[in-house]
């Protein structure tokens, strides 16, 4: 396992990877019957699960940690799929199985998190660019559209 700028960027064991000022997120990317789960900001604008690699923390690690403090949710596996960068961040990108239900308190007690939707990836929402790109990704894996969990 590498750690900070010498870790290899495409390991999602290795510690968390910056260069190009750019801030490493663990994104999660969580499907139940054929639906994706995206939460909401303070705006209610659509994004994925997930949020910045805490220091000496893998980003494998992060993601697992992200989707439980923003869901409730417990990864049962998690696979990395990719990662891309925007304007800001390094999106390391996991495809994640999850046991659970979603806990509406994490809407309640962090001020990050207002609401949870399970998304059919065709209804018109306010989403963040990085939610099309993944969207777009996931249906260049599957063009038949059948669901990917």
């Amino acid at each position: 396992m590498g750690s900070g700028a010498n870790a290899d960027p495409k390991d999602p064991n290795a510690d968390a990877y910056m260069s190009d000022d750019l801030r490493d997120r663990a994104t999660c990317v969580l499907i139940r019957d054929g639906k994706l789960l995206l939460v909401a900001d303070s705006e209610s604008v659509f994004m994925l699960p997930g949020g910045g690699v805490d220091p000496g923390e893998t980003i494998k690690a992060a993601a697992e940690r992200e989707l439980l403090e923003e869901t409730g949710l417990n990864a049962t596996r998690i696979d990395y799929l990719y990662s891309f960068d925007t304007a800001v961040n390094r999106h390391h990108v996991f495809i994640i199985e999850a046991d659970g239900m979603l806990d509406a308190h994490k809407i309640e007690s962090d001020g990050e998190i207002h609401g949870f939707l399970w998304w059919d990836m065709e209804a018109d929402l306010p989403v963040y660019p990085q939610v099309t790109s993944v969207r777009r990704r996931l249906r260049a894996a599957d063009p038949a559209g059948r669901p990917l969990n």
